[in-house]
């Protein structure tokens, strides 16, 4: 069997290995139809059980997008040589950012009650309070958010500076 890693590149004082061709489509297809399925289930295309579904279904169709986007930027970043990523690379890595700042939000700060555990070491420990879970994602939520706003800036500044 061929392996999928099969050309290293030489960016400034590193090297990374990229994915052969058959490696990039192979690994794009997995996320990007692992992330339609989740989508199909968020638009009750493919049927689940509704008391199986602990969110919104737009939270659980963004959950599908992210995998949909991270599949998309692996193609379109294989062009991307250690410079600037181009302008579809960062459309692409800012849809998944707001997918993650969607997330995160409605489980931080959205209505309704959440249910957390804490494990260690994949050791369930036992339910977390509800307080102490939503201060978690409501911190990364936060982190996410001010990221979105300065990538949004950023992106639309280089978007201005290409024209």
């Amino acid at each position: 069997m061929k392996s999928v890693m099969n050309k290293t590149v030489k960016t400034g004082q590193t090297s990374r290995r990229q994915l052969s061709k058959k490696g990039v489509w192979l690994m794009t297809a997995m996320f990007v139809s692992t992330g339609l399925m989740i989508v199909l289930m968020a638009l009750d295309v493919i049927h689940v059980d509704p008391s199986d579904i602990h969110a919104p279904r737009w939270v659980l169709a963004a959950s599908g997008m992210m995998f949909v986007f991270a599949g998309l930027v692996i193609p379109a970043s294989q062009s991307y040589s250690g410079g600037e990523p181009t302008l579809w690379v960062r459309l692409i890595g800012w849809l998944i950012m707001v997918c993650f700042a969607l997330v995160f939000n409605w489980v931080a700060f959205g209505p309704g009650e959440r249910e957390f555990t804490t494990s260690v070491n994949d050791i369930v420990v036992g339910n977390s309070g509800e307080r102490s879970g939503r201060i978690v994602f409501g911190f990364f939520a936060v982190l996410i958010d001010l990221w979105l706003v300065w990538g949004t800036c950023d992106f639309l500044k280089k978007l201005i500076r290409k024209d």
